[in-house]
């Protein structure tokens, strides 16, 4: 491939109607055997980086 190859794990964006809906799903069940399972995972090295955002739409997208 003609582009500098980098090595990331994931990159992932999820979203939630209100900020309700985003703590119910941290605190979710899930989420807790998600992280459980992680000890699995391979070693890794490096930093990670975790933002909760607020978007708001403003105009609607001409294409709905």
């Amino acid at each position: 491939m003609p582009w500098l190859r980098v090595h990331h794990m994931q990159r992932n964006s999820l979203g939630f109607d209100s900020a309700t809906e985003l703590q119910a799903a941290l605190e979710s069940p899930v989420r807790q055997e998600m992280r459980a399972d992680a000890g699995r995972f391979p070693a890794f090295s490096g930093g990670t980086l975790h933002y909760a955002m607020l978007a708001e739409i403003i105009a609607p997208w001409a294409g709905t």
